[in-house]
């Protein structure tokens, strides 16, 4: 019986020293063996998902090797995530007090009219890339959707060699020639427009759809033609229209901000989620980072530095 006991766990041992020690294995955990291949493949395909070429992500080595390194980590989490699903739903949702989210309001509202104030693009910025929640609306913020009639590929790519080369009259030259063929079709959507049919259903049917934003008509940073356009829009439901070497640009002005300053209990639930959400993550993290260094000294995982090197 002792015999067995002392085989066994030496076997295992062996077995998953051998299977380390295969050619081209970078990493094995209790679940999986993950060859210097599938890093590789995962670690370009996170270069093309961000639009990135995998050979100037390459050319960079620390950006590289750090990426390598994630990806790694990354296999070695997800098994260890099956192995201790216990262990990491025991940990259960951190808890919140009403006085951390009241001071992560007055905190967040604060810094926000500090930076919105002088910077109202970043405000855009805020809602498209959401962080934390806006507090704050300048004055002059509005919102708009707007749609583009693209020009053809040839005037586009022409244009935009134009503008870099700041041969201005050239460029407005060929938009305005651009236009004009376009003209039957331009004033197609205007009567569409005009008819009263959806301004989302005319970019469906006309362009790519609508995108909405939030932009400030006094910000001298965005395109000219698209500020003039801008400036034109006084009220719900005005339009304007505009062009950019994109192509023609339809414009609708949907509404300003209901609040300058967001009221603590409309945003009271979004802050506490905000914050056990940023709990969560650290502690899982935390977590994640035990378990990993508990399995490198136990054995049970094997990282083979040398091959993740070689990659």
């Amino acid at each position: 019986m002792k015999l067995k006991c002392i085989v066994f766990p030496l076997l295992a041992f062996s077995l998953l020293t051998l299977s380390c020690e295969k050619s081209g294995t970078a990493i094995v955990t209790p679940l999986n063996t993950y060859s210097k291949e599938d890093i590789l493949q995962k670690a370009e395909d996170y270069c093309k998902k961000y639009g990135m070429l995998p050979t100037e992500v390459k050319a960079d080595k620390e950006i590289w090797r750090r990426l390598i390194d994630d990806v790694a980590r990354e296999y070695v989490y997800a098994d260890l995530s099956r192995i201790h699903a216990g262990e990491i739903e025991a940990a259960g949702e951190p808890q919140v007090s009403e006085e951390e989210i009241r001071s992560k309001y007055e905190t967040l509202l604060f810094s926000q009219k500090k930076y919105f104030t002088d910077k109202k693009e970043i405000v855009s910025a805020a809602i498209t890339y959401p962080r934390e929640p806006v507090l704050y609306y300048p004055e002059g913020l509005k919102w708009v959707k707007s749609f583009t009639l693209p020009f053809e590929a040839a005037v586009r790519g022409q244009a935009a060699i134009l503008l870099n080369e700041k041969k201005q009259g050239d460029y407005e030259t060929l938009i305005a020639a651009a236009e004009n063929d376009m003209a039957p079709l331009i004033q197609e959507v205007r009567q569409k427009l005009r008819g009263g049919i959806g301004f989302d259903e005319l970019a469906s049917e006309y362009g790519a759809g609508s995108a909405e934003e939030l932009l400030y008509d006094k910000d001298s940073g965005i395109f000219p033609a698209r500020l003039a356009a801008l400036k034109t829009l006084e009220k719900t439901g005005d339009t304007a229209e505009y062009n950019i070497y994109q192509g023609h640009v339809f414009m609708i002005f949907v509404k300003k901000p209901d609040y300058i300053e967001m009221p603590y209990e409309m945003v009271r639930d979004e802050i506490e989620a905000s914050i056990k959400s940023a709990k969560s993550v650290l502690a899982h993290d935390r977590l994640m980072k035990k378990l990993y260094a508990e399995s490198l000294a136990n054995g049970s995982v094997k990282v083979r530095m040398k091959e993740l090197k070689e990659l």
